[in-house]
């Protein structure tokens, strides 16, 4: 007869021999091990120094970066609606000149011209007062006024020039204080029949301080390289200018005219008080505003006359 063993007996002999783990040790580890894994609710929160803000020089270079970034997003707008309305102008102009049959402009294109002056007149641009001074400024586009201007009225056909030209006094800037400079002399001229038939009116402008904004700005130095550009901050290479910001207001007085007829030149009475408002001023294109009638005289411009002139 055969005896069955139970398994239970074969073990039992191992069992005997090995080491066996205390109870109140094993309930120990594991007890530390679920703590471990558990929240700890007694642990310390972190110090203030840990959850500190950024330092003053980090979020100084986060603003900086934003404001340049705004900043750079407005120059673009404005840069790009300048652009565009000198190409349209300058085009319109050129076939309204050219031996081809002149195109009458379509009320879109006025709309985008008025819409691109609106844009450019509420950016108020900053911009040097030297951009006034030196060369001539054909007037190509005018718009508003009770009543047409003298030199349009003067000049209706298409290929007549007109325009101004203003010449800051350096001598007499000089001797200023900074807020009393920008003065100057000033030349409008219009053509009747060409070069041969015109008129010219001279006179004199200086700024009017209670509406010339001005303000002195530090620009600094921009590299093609974005890292060049963020260690700049850090070290930067400044350069500061005394910039007007629009709109800037000038009194501009006539004070004598002359007609030239196939270039012998006659003096005519032309004077008069008027004001001149810089809405926008770039070294190619800028754009002006009679804010009052030309009094004391020639009744040369009437108030609300927007003129946009180019180089």
């Amino acid at each position: 007869m055969t005896m069955m063993t139970s398994p239970l007996l074969l073990i039992f002999p191992l069992l005997v021999f090995l080491p066996l783990e205390p109870v109140e040790s094993f309930i120990l580890k594991t007890r530390t091990n679920h703590l471990t894994r558990a929240p700890n609710i007694n642990k310390k929160p972190p110090s203030e120094a840990a959850i500190a803000p950024p330092s003053t020089k980090c979020s100084v270079l986060m603003t900086t970066i934003s404001t340049t970034m705004d900043t750079t997003a407005i120059k673009l707008t404005m840069e790009n609606a300048a652009q565009e309305l000198l190409t349209i102008l300058v085009d319109r102009e050129t076939n309204e000149r050219s031996q081809q049959p002149t195109t009458t402009a379509t009320e879109q294109e006025k709309n985008r011209i008025e819409s691109l002056i609106e844009t450019l007149v509420n950016c108020k641009c900053s911009f040097d007062p030297q951009v006034l001074s030196g060369p001539f400024f054909a007037t190509v586009y005018s718009t508003g006024g009770a009543s047409p201007p003298l030199w349009e009225t003067l000049g209706k056909g298409k290929k007549n020039v007109k325009g101004q030209r203003y010449t800051l006094t350096e001598e007499e800037n000089e001797n200023e204080d900074d807020g009393e400079q920008q003065r100057g002399n000033v030349l409008n001229y219009a053509e009747i029949f060409g070069k041969g038939l015109h008129i010219a009116a001279y006179g004199n402008f200086s700024k009017t301080p209670s509406l010339s904004n001005e303000n002195t700005i530090t620009t600094t130095a921009l590299s093609s390289s974005p890292l060049d550009n963020l260690l700049s901050f850090f070290n930067p290479t400044t350069t500061t200018k005394s910039l007007l910001t629009c709109p800037v207001e000038f009194d501009v007085e006539v004070t004598k005219g002359s007609i030239c007829i196939m270039g012998k030149s006659i003096d005519i009475p032309i004077s008069g008080l008027g004001k001149l408002r810089v809405l926008y001023a770039d070294p190619l294109i800028r754009i002006f505003i009679s804010p009052t009638d030309t009094t004391g005289g020639t009744k040369w411009e009437s108030s609300g006359l927007v003129v946009v002139q180019v180089r």
